[in-house]
Protein backbone atom coordinates (compact mmCIF):
# COMPACT_ATOMS: atom_id res chain seq x y z
CA UNK A 1 0.00 0.00 0.00
CA UNK A 2 1.20 3.46 -0.82
CA UNK A 3 -0.72 6.71 -0.45
CA UNK A 4 -3.82 4.74 0.47
CA UNK A 5 -3.89 2.50 -2.62
CA UNK A 6 -2.57 -0.85 -3.71
CA UNK A 7 0.72 -0.63 -5.59
CA UNK A 8 1.12 -4.30 -6.29
CA UNK A 9 -0.80 -7.49 -5.63
CA UNK A 10 -0.57 -11.11 -6.63
CA UNK A 11 -2.69 -14.20 -6.19
CA UNK A 12 -1.43 -17.65 -7.05
CA UNK A 13 -1.24 -21.18 -5.75
CA UNK A 14 2.06 -21.77 -3.97
CA UNK A 15 4.26 -24.14 -5.93
CA UNK A 16 5.92 -25.36 -2.75
CA UNK A 17 4.09 -27.91 -0.60
CA UNK A 18 4.12 -26.88 3.04
CA UNK A 19 3.32 -28.91 6.13
CA UNK A 20 1.99 -26.09 8.28
CA UNK A 21 0.15 -22.80 8.06
CA UNK A 22 3.12 -20.92 9.53
CA UNK A 23 5.43 -22.27 6.82
CA UNK A 24 2.95 -21.17 4.12
CA UNK A 25 2.72 -17.74 5.77
CA UNK A 26 6.53 -17.43 5.83
CA UNK A 27 6.69 -18.24 2.12
CA UNK A 28 3.99 -15.65 1.39
CA UNK A 29 5.86 -13.19 3.62
CA UNK A 30 9.05 -13.90 1.68
CA UNK A 31 7.32 -13.25 -1.66
CA UNK A 32 5.74 -10.02 -0.37
CA UNK A 33 9.03 -8.86 1.14
CA UNK A 34 10.88 -9.62 -2.08
CA UNK A 35 8.29 -7.66 -4.07
CA UNK A 36 8.41 -4.73 -1.61
CA UNK A 37 12.20 -4.59 -1.78
CA UNK A 38 12.11 -4.71 -5.58
CA UNK A 39 9.56 -1.89 -5.75
CA UNK A 40 11.53 0.18 -3.24
CA UNK A 41 14.70 -0.24 -5.27
CA UNK A 42 12.84 0.64 -8.47
CA UNK A 43 11.44 3.81 -6.92
CA UNK A 44 14.81 5.00 -5.64
CA UNK A 45 16.48 3.91 -8.90
CA UNK A 46 19.34 1.79 -7.71
CA UNK A 47 18.36 -1.82 -7.81
CA UNK A 48 21.11 -4.08 -6.49
CA UNK A 49 19.05 -7.25 -6.35
CA UNK A 50 18.55 -8.90 -9.74
CA UNK A 51 17.27 -12.19 -8.31
CA UNK A 52 14.38 -13.20 -10.51
CA UNK A 53 14.47 -16.91 -9.75
CA UNK A 54 11.34 -17.59 -7.75
CA UNK A 55 10.62 -21.02 -6.29
CA UNK A 56 14.26 -22.09 -6.47
CA UNK A 57 15.43 -21.18 -3.00
CA UNK A 58 14.93 -23.33 0.08
CA UNK A 59 12.67 -22.29 2.91
CA UNK A 60 15.59 -21.41 5.22
CA UNK A 61 17.00 -18.95 2.66
CA UNK A 62 13.58 -17.30 2.35
CA UNK A 63 13.29 -16.96 6.11
CA UNK A 64 16.81 -15.51 6.32
CA UNK A 65 16.02 -13.05 3.50
CA UNK A 66 12.94 -11.78 5.36
CA UNK A 67 14.88 -11.53 8.63
CA UNK A 68 17.76 -9.67 6.91
CA UNK A 69 15.47 -7.10 5.26
CA UNK A 70 13.61 -6.64 8.55
CA UNK A 71 16.92 -6.07 10.38
CA UNK A 72 18.01 -3.56 7.72
CA UNK A 73 14.70 -1.68 8.25
CA UNK A 74 13.91 -2.11 4.55
CA UNK A 75 10.62 -3.74 5.47
CA UNK A 76 8.43 -4.28 8.49
CA UNK A 77 5.98 -6.99 9.39
CA UNK A 78 2.49 -5.90 10.38
CA UNK A 79 -0.29 -8.28 11.37
CA UNK A 80 -3.46 -7.54 9.42
CA UNK A 81 -6.68 -9.21 10.61
CA UNK A 82 -8.41 -11.41 8.04
CA UNK A 83 -11.36 -9.04 7.60
CA UNK A 84 -8.92 -6.31 6.49
CA UNK A 85 -6.97 -8.40 3.96
CA UNK A 86 -7.40 -6.35 0.79
CA UNK A 87 -5.93 -9.11 -1.39
CA UNK A 88 -8.79 -11.50 -0.53
CA UNK A 89 -10.94 -10.57 -3.58
CA UNK A 90 -8.05 -11.74 -5.78
CA UNK A 91 -7.83 -15.11 -4.03
CA UNK A 92 -11.29 -16.20 -2.90
CA UNK A 93 -14.98 -15.56 -3.15
CA UNK A 94 -16.38 -13.00 -0.73
CA UNK A 95 -19.84 -11.64 0.05
CA UNK A 96 -20.69 -8.78 -2.33
CA UNK A 97 -20.48 -6.04 0.32
CA UNK A 98 -17.09 -7.20 1.61
CA UNK A 99 -15.83 -7.60 -1.98
CA UNK A 100 -16.87 -4.06 -2.96
CA UNK A 101 -15.34 -2.62 0.21
CA UNK A 102 -12.00 -4.39 -0.36
CA UNK A 103 -11.85 -3.47 -4.05
CA UNK A 104 -12.66 0.19 -3.34
CA UNK A 105 -9.73 0.34 -0.90
CA UNK A 106 -7.43 -1.13 -3.57
CA UNK A 107 -8.04 1.86 -5.81
CA UNK A 108 -9.58 -0.30 -8.55
CA UNK A 109 -12.58 0.95 -10.52
CA UNK A 110 -15.52 -1.40 -10.14
CA UNK A 111 -18.62 -1.40 -12.32
CA UNK A 112 -21.14 -3.77 -10.73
Amino acid sequence: MMSGGAVSWKSCKQAITTTSTIEAEYIACYEATRQAVWLRNLIISFSHNHRNSSRTKHFDEKFLFVREKFAESQTRLVHIPGEQMLADPMAKGLPVGVFKNHVSHMGIALNL
